[in-house]
């Protein structure tokens, strides 16, 4: 398999690495064994093949890939920035899980053709976490919603403290690309919801145009 098929390799001995369609038992295989090689092939596939608005296993075996290489850079084995090139939405699965997938999200965050990150209930809204989808939602020119899922699994417990608060607002004060933010669910409160809009409107290049905040326990009106 020629880097002309696969221009996003940078490791020649890479490109013979060819599966197909992964089934359960190699999946197996790749983690026993940690086989980056394997576990970038396994992500292009999914990349090529799961539908456009999901691909959450590609992001998750790229994910593997770079935990198998411990403190070398995935990009050093493979072009970031040509992997995500086709993708329009972003499913957080492990990207912000730690300060080790940092050159993923980097990578994510400054694709041109990514609208879209969806927070999912696997994403854990701690500090920690919400510092590190701020850097991507900073990182960013093209992202136009981002949306962060709660319910459907996620625990009541797990929402926004004071300091992911702070920092998703001091996000919205200098963010020119977003369109949508969506916090339904979250049960923020009347507090939070002021924070977030006061800094939406400190921004004089906000080009927010909707905002969710179906189900976050206000008790007045955020219309005007």
């Amino acid at each position: 398999m020629s880097s002309s098929i696969w221009p996003d390799i940078r490791q020649p001995k890479l490109n013979n690495v060819y599966l197909g369609e992964p089934s359960e038992e190699l999946k197996t295989e790749i983690r026993t064994s940690r086989d980056t090689g394997k576990a970038i092939s396994t992500a292009r596939y999914y990349r090529d093949h799961e539908p456009a608005y999901h691909r959450v296993e590609s992001i998750y075996w790229l994910c593997q890939a770079k935990e198998y290489l411990g403190e070398a850079k995935l990009s050093g084995v493979i072009d970031l920035k040509r992997f995500f090139h086709v993708y329009e939405t972003i499913d957080s699965q492990d990207i912000f899980a730690s300060d080790k997938m940092r050159e993923i999200a980097d990578a994510i965050a400054t694709s041109p053709s990514v609208k879209e990150l969806f927070v999912g209930t696997k994403t854990e809204c701690n500090a920690d976490t919400v510092r590190r989808i701020v850097r991507f939602v900073k990182k960013s020119a093209s992202l136009e919603k981002l949306s962060f899922v709660f319910g459907h699994g996620r625990p009541h417990t797990d929402t926004f403290d004071s300091e992911s608060l702070r920092l998703l607002a001091e996000a919205l004060r200098t963010n020119r690309s977003l369109q949508k933010l969506d916090l339904a669910r979250s049960q923020i409160g009347d507090a939070a919801v002021s924070q977030l809009t006061r800094a939406i409107k400190a921004n004089p290049h906000s080009n927010i145009r909707c905002l969710n905040f179906y189900q976050c326990a206000i008790n007045r009106s955020w219309s005007r």
